[in-house]
């Protein structure tokens, strides 16, 4: 359940995804009309997996997909045959998606309720190390729909945001961000 789709340069399908009869995270690809489906090993994987998972491809078609499970934010990247695990944040997260800008710069936005208040955090992978800054508040129930990596590296994101201001009534409003010099704005 919730797939998340790339292209490998070949144009075929790189996807994960969560089986919920495995309890596990997959990854499967296909090449020619041969699947490969394997359940990537979470070492140190703490109790509950979120559904949630996004896949991206860096140049030599090795597959980055980025999770939650009840320790918080991570990525595993399969380098050998073997998938690494890196924790990005500890603590309650939800909601992901990865990116990976021309530069070969890795994106990974998150749902993070680490610090009392729900926001998006935005964590950015260089090559050798990663750095996080907050997108925003989630202003209450917040759910990441899309984000992007433009030409320059400019990140943007759009996300819904639920409010329930009286009685059974629902309102959904749409919000849109984007970081230009270090400052995120609509």
């Amino acid at each position: 359940q919730y797939p998340s789709l790339a292209l490998n340069s070949s144009g075929e399908p790189c996807i994960s995804f969560y089986s919920y009869s495995k309890d596990s995270l997959m990854y499967a690809s296909r090449s020619g009309s041969t699947w490969t489906v394997q359940a990537i090993t979470l070492v140190g994987y703490h109790g509950s997996l979120s559904p949630y998972s996004s896949v991206v491809l860096d140049g030599s078609n090795n597959p980055t997909v980025g999770f939650v499970d009840s320790a918080g934010a991570a990525v595993a990247t399969l380098v050998s045959g073997q998938w690494q695990i890196t924790r990005i944040e500890n603590g309650l997260s939800d909601r992901v998606a990865l990116r990976r800008a021309s530069s070969g710069t890795l994106y990974f936005l998150y749902k993070s309720e680490t610090q009392g208040s729900p926001a998006f955090r935005l964590a950015t992978f260089n090559g050798s190390t990663w750095s996080k800054e907050d997108v925003g508040s989630t202003e209450g129930n917040g759910i990441v729909l899309s984000f992007t990596i433009g030409a320059t590296g400019t990140p943007r994101v759009v996300y819904d945001v639920l409010s329930f201001p009286s009685g059974n009534s629902t309102q959904v409003s749409v919000r849109y961000l984007q970081r230009n010099a270090g400052v995120w704005a609509s």
